[in-house]
């Protein structure tokens, strides 16, 4: 399992650019449904009631509204000859050529995997805030065409990996990087305020209660 870094991007400025913007990389997710709800829906083993009470709880998922997702395919797009398999052996002519889903996704995303736990904590006229989990490393390639993409916007990136092992935050502005607190874990000292708040925020992490336990 890798670290799960979480990622704060709050966006601000025009109606117009950040309507765009969401439109272009977020995308409806349907709720899914476990395998094993359906299997106990159909299982012949079971009485009709449970069999009745799973199916209910079934449809209530599907009937849930979708979701928003924020898709970093949609801002750096996988090429169709990329290999997209569960499975990458060694030695293959996946893993030999570099097209691969693990090869494409860590050089031209950043991360291995594409953004999950995504929620968008605020969405107005003039702002919008998500927050959203990557794998070991922030989405940095992302960010930048982001920015690329809106320079009239302003870019507020906040992240926290879960072992300590970095955090800060990075402003953009008029398309360009402003602002570049991106502090490694073993240069920390000067910036505990913020890894404290941080944290917090992102995390749920009281660093403050951990070093009264110690």
């Amino acid at each position: 399992m890798p670290n799960h870094v979480t990622n704060r991007l709050t966006i601000t400025g025009g109606k117009q650019s950040l309507s765009e913007l969401f439109g272009a990389c977020f995308r409806k997710q349907k709720h899914e449904i476990p395998d094993y709800w359906r299997e106990k829906a159909a299982n012949a083993e079971l009485d009709s009631q449970e069999r009745k009470e799973w199916a209910d709880r079934i449809a209530e998922r599907e009937s849930q509204e979708p979701y928003d997702v924020f898709d970093f395919n949609r801002i750096i797009p996988t090429p169709a000859f990329i290999f997209n398999g569960d499975s990458l052996a060694g030695g293959s002519r996946e893993e030999a050529t570099g097209r691969n889903w693990y090869k494409f996704n860590s050089d031209r995303w950043g991360t291995k995997w594409n953004a999950y736990y995504v929620s968008v904590v605020e969405r107005e006229e003039s702002k919008l805030a998500f927050i959203f989990d990557t794998a070991w490393n922030i989405p940095q390639p992302i960010i930048v065409e982001l920015v690329s993409w809106f320079p009239e916007l302003t870019f507020f990136h906040e992240f926290y990996d879960e072992g300590g092992w970095f955090f800060g935050d990075r402003t953009y502005q008029d398309g360009q990087l402003v602002i570049d607190r991106y502090i490694d874990g073993d240069n920390k000292t000067n910036y505990r305020d913020l890894e404290k708040r941080l944290s917090l925020e992102l995390k749920g992490y009281d660093l403050d209660a951990e070093d009264e336990d110690d």
